[in-house]
């Protein structure tokens, strides 16, 4: 890999941690050469990156990948000598191979993307989902607010609130939080948004019944604004779900969850009905039925949506 990729994967790498602030060794910056290699500095398009003289390098915006747009300057005529930057690609050598544990894994269970959930630690190998929601009642700290500093109090988690649907489905549906009536019956889409959600999935012929719905963040605080650092430590959760769900397909609801999820600042204009892969599925995106039930204007759209994503699946399953 490039020296340029490398860097610049190391950055995004960082980014999707929720990292902060990246500390780049001095040995990233000079050539294990007696003739030192001009080194230009990194910019990012919100307040810029230090140089790499082991500079501080402060994350991007929310919401977008770090855009590198100048890069190492090698003399003209002289060629990288192997050894450049060899730190920096041993840390993505052990960025790409995270630790897992040893523990023999069974067939249909999942194993935790260590590395990828920063301080919430390394996660055992679950058997099912029932594993999954179990250990997450079991340890409320994986889903709280940012990791309490020392001698803080830490926010109190009075309830996980599980998603559901029969495993292979051919669709789940995910939302961003929990609302009131989830919280109140412990079950996700309830009330006036799983009443109009039933309406809009009947209408191109699915019964919620036979579909596996979930949200990103899987408790109820009434009232949090959700940090990237604090979305950054969730997802990866979200995608051992849906693996040991099962699911080949996934429609996201809603501007934020898609942007969380699919790691982009695009509009939601920008990214309904388009098919977006990753983690081995396929996602799609449309309106909320909670922004639904507020613009009644945006139906007509949520509508074409489901038209799309009903055609989509009938490709799919003609291809099976």
């Amino acid at each position: 890999m490039a020296t340029t990729d490398l860097l610049r994967a190391y950055l995004e790498w960082q980014s999707d941690m929720g990292t902060e602030e990246v500390i780049l060794p001095h040995a990233l910056a000079r050539r294990q050469t007696p003739a030192a290699a001009a080194v230009s500095p990194l910019s990012l398009p919100s307040s810029g990156v230090g140089n790499l003289q082991g500079g501080a390098a402060p994350a991007s915006k929310p919401g977008s990948a770090p855009e590198i747009r100048r890069m190492v300057a090698e003399p003209a005529g002289e060629p990288a000598p192997s050894g450049l930057f060899q730190s920096l690609s041993q840390a993505l050598e052990e960025a790409a191979s995270p630790k897992r544990l040893e523990t023999p894994q069974a067939p249909g269970s999942v194993r935790s993307p260590m590395g990828r959930l920063g301080e919430t630690g390394n996660l055992p190998v679950f058997q099912g989902l029932a594993d999954f929601w179990d250990y997450l009642e079991g340890h409320p700290q994986i889903l709280q607010a940012e990791i309490p500093a020392a001698g803080s109090k830490p926010e109190t988690v009075t309830q996980v609130i599980r998603g559901f649907g029969p495993a292979k489905s051919p669709l789940a549906l995910v939302g961003f939080e929990p609302g009131e009536s989830d919280a109140a019956t412990g079950k996700v889409f309830q009330g006036d948004v799983g009443a109009l959600l039933e309406k809009m999935l009947r209408a191109i012929r699915l019964d919620s019944k036979d579909l596996y719905l979930s949200n990103l963040v899987k408790i109820r605080v009434a009232g949090k604004v959700w940090s990237r650092r604090e979305l950054a430590r969730i997802v990866p959760l979200l995608h051992i779900e849906l693996g040991l769900a099962q699911v080949p397909a996934v429609l996201l609801l809603g501007l934020e969850c898609a942007q969380t999820v699919l790691k982009t600042g695009k509009t939601l204009d920008e990214l309904r009905q388009e098919t977006h892969r990753m983690e081995g599925r396929e996602f799609f995106v449309t309106y909320h039925p909670q922004e639904l039930l507020r613009k009644e204007e945006l139906k007509r759209k949520a509508w074409e949506d489901l038209q799309w994503l009903q055609r989509r699946m009938a490709e799919a399953q003609a291809r099976t």
